[in-house]
């Protein structure tokens, strides 16, 4: 049985314990980017024509939506034309490593504007030692440096789909990746859009179903005309439609980045760390917290939670000054932790990963606090929630993350993000999802130039393999495409901790990073 299919037999259970109260808001029906209102098309005010105000309602919510409707929404900004006007698209993209794409992009991309994210070195960078930072950006223009411009409405939209579990068991945790969607779109069409051309987003909840997944994916490539898909939220569910998107040549611009999926499809564009960087990361955080000994908690009902035991127990954790000498499969239904707790307690666990949802957390955080055992809480990429820093038994949990720390804002390209969500969204509840979401955009929007008058997949997949070396100022690690070739991802990664009843960012937008 498929780790989402045994999920949904468990749905009367677990999504209570996931999505309930006790886990933060969730999309309400009358929010402007709802999935509720599936099946229509909603307009998205024009740049500069009280924006705000439209995305502000959709993006309070962090949590997943309440639909189980299965038609994409379709964000744009007003008097341009629907999703599924954009008429045929002739030409065929490039051929990848993978798989041979069928026709489904426009005319041939032209040469990428001098200021994409290019660099000078072919070569990917190499990992760089523990605590060091990553290699500096190579020629991307500055995201912070552009001029609010408008769009030229003589131009064809870029289509863009966008997907997340957000209905899912796993809502919680990724539910800010919807209004991020909005609010990049929104300031991506305040700022001149991608070479000029609107932006428009068509958004679809998986529900954790990879069957879904690929019915979504195929209706909006060949319905809604998308040529690309940013930021997809799609842990449990991406591998339903890995295959389409080989087959057609259409990109996934950065995303989750959970499965290896994302590191080994040729059509899927990582834009962070990998998940065994991640779960590394968290054991090196805990020893240079000189609490060298670290045990792991999994949660049975997924693949990606066995994948923290697995990597945090392989032999590439020495290289991280830390031990795991305790391990335990868990259930996220499982209403008490005490026999885990104790265990860990008897092993000398200074420090305990948690990967599993944010309820599940805090079940255990309030087991162990219940037997006097107080460890280190840890987490990792889409296993942090915001919700969690309102549980006083996590209060100074750490967690890597593969994209820059949200409450970050100490350099010109977080405080970009900052002030982004000031002006579109003041109520979004923001986390490791909505920084995925937002850092991808700038990723397309950094390599805006190769888009052709007639916005395609192809243009889109040949403006990424012009990046060398880019970190996208900053917001993530060291990125190069090459055709034909594996991703180079360094091992580096950033942190977040709970501090106070809040998110903070302890190293800033400054990464770590680990030699293994």
């Amino acid at each position: 049985m498929t780790v989402a299919r045994r999920l949904l037999t468990m749905a009367a259970l677990v999504v209570p314990l996931v999505v309930g109260a006790a886990c933060g808001p969730r999309v309400d029906r009358t929010q402007g980017l709802s999935l509720a209102s599936l099946g229509h098309e909603t307009s998205v005010a024009a740049p500069g024509a009280g924006a705000g105000a439209a995305i502000d309602s959709a993006a309070g919510a962090g949590g997943p939506s309440e639909s189980g409707a299965t038609t994409p929404v379709a964000v744009a900004p007003s008097g341009s034309s629907s999703a599924g006007a954009a008429g045929p698209r002739p030409g065929s993209p490039p051929a990848r490593a993978g798989g041979a794409p069928t026709a489904v992009g426009g005319a041939s991309a032209s040469s990428p504007a001098a200021s994409s994210a290019t660099g000078s070195s072919p070569a990917g960078p190499k990992a760089a030692a523990p605590g060091a930072p990553i290699p500096g950006p190579g020629k991307a223009t500055p995201t912070q440096a552009a001029p609010p411009v408008a769009v030229d409405p003589a131009k064809a939209p870029v289509i863009l789909g966008h997907i997340g579990e957000y209905s899912g068991v796993v809502g919680a945790a990724v539910g800010s990746g919807l209004p991020a969607a909005g609010l990049t779109v929104r300031w991506l069409n305040d700022h001149g859009g991608l070479n000029g051309h609107p932006v428009k987003l068509v958004t679809g909840d998986s529900q954790s179903d990879p069957s879904r997944y690929a019915a979504l994916v195929k209706q909006m490539v060949e319905r809604d005309r998308v040529i690309a898909f940013v930021g997809n939220q799609v842990p449990l569910s991406a591998q339903g439609g890995a295959q389409y998107l080989v087959d057609h040549g259409v990109p996934a611009v950065g995303g989750d980045l959970t499965q290896e999926l994302w590191f080994q499809n040729p059509m899927m564009f990582p834009h962070g760390s990998t998940l065994e960087t991640l779960a590394l990361g968290v054991m090196q955080i805990a020893a240079q917290q000189s609490k060298p000994k670290v045990a792991v908690f999994w949660c049975t009902e997924a693949d990606v939670c066995g994948k923290f035991n697995q990597y945090m127990s392989s032999s590439k954790a020495k290289a991280t000054g830390a031990d795991l000498v305790y391990s335990a499969q868990i259930s996220l239904a499982q209403p008490d932790f005490t026999s885990e707790c104790l265990q860990a307690k008897q092993r000398g666990a200074q420090a305990i990963m948690l990967a599993m949802d944010p309820n599940a957390q805090s079940r255990v955080a309030r087991s162990c606090t219940q037997q006097g055992y107080s460890p280190m809480w840890l987490g990792a990429s889409m296993a942090i929630a915001d919700v969690s820093k309102n549980d006083p038994n996590l209060n100074g949990m750490w967690g890597s993350v593969p994209i820059f720390p949200w409450p970050a804002a100490d350099s010109p390209a977080t405080q970009l993000f900052q002030a982004a969500v000031k002006q579109y969204a003041p109520n979004m509840i923001t986390g490791a999802a909505s920084a995925s979401v937002w850092t991808a955009g700038m990723l397309l929007r950094s390599i805006a130039g190769s888009i052709s008058d007639t916005p395609s997949s192809a243009d889109i997949v040949n403006g990424l393999y012009t990046v060398r070396n880019t970190t996208v100022d900053g917001l993530t690690s060291s990125l190069t495409y090459e055709k034909g070739k594996p991703y180079t991802v360094p091992s580096c990664y950033f942190t977040v901790k709970i501090d106070g009843g809040k998110w903070v960012a302890p190293d800033g937008s400054k990464p770590r990073c680990i030699n293994f």
